[in-house]
């Protein structure tokens, strides 16, 4: 189990049960957890990231999103990348402030671009202010990416 040992530093693998006492909450409140979900959003395989993320849009639930939030902190841009991706199709409000971090401060355009994609699909006026900031970043990818996140954002303002 990879995916437990990176996010909590233990060697051997984790069981659920371990799992609800790691995350502090109460057992009611743990969503299903997939390990087979995060071992695919890890593995570097485009097929395998591609099919774990088409679950999560079937089924957001499936995931606890601070644990892709966790991802959001990972040293390769690709799984970065995939945790913003994935945030932004479960569109939990919570994950907003990890998203505009990454905005601002990964070094990656990809992941930069990614987080504003994630922010547009998740709507919340909170995250305005970045990506207006985010229209002068140097890639035109990240440029495009928040143009395309404001315009997303001010519809569903519109539609409320």
């Amino acid at each position: 189990m990879y995916s437990f040992s990176r996010f909590y530093g233990i060697d051997t693998g984790v069981s659920s049960y371990q799992y609800i006492y790691l995350s502090g909450k109460p057992p009611e409140e743990v969503f299903v957890l997939e390990e087979s979900i995060i071992d695919e959003l890890l593995s570097g395989d485009p097929r395998k990231i591609e099919g774990a993320l088409n679950k999560i849009k079937r089924n957001p639930k499936l995931l606890d999103d601070e644990i892709i939030t966790k991802l959001m902190d990972d040293r390769d841009k690709n799984v970065r990348g995939k945790a913003a991706e994935a945030l932004g199709i479960i569109k939990n409000p919570k994950a907003v402030v990890a998203l505009i971090e990454a905005l601002k401060k990964d070094e990656e355009a990809s992941v930069r671009g990614e987080a504003a994609g994630a922010l547009g699909s998740i709507g919340d006026a909170e995250a305005v202010a970045s990506l207006k900031e985010a229209l002068k970043d140097r890639s035109p990818t990240v440029r495009l990416y928040a143009k395309n996140a404001l315009d997303e954002i001010k519809t569903k303002q519109k539609s409320k």
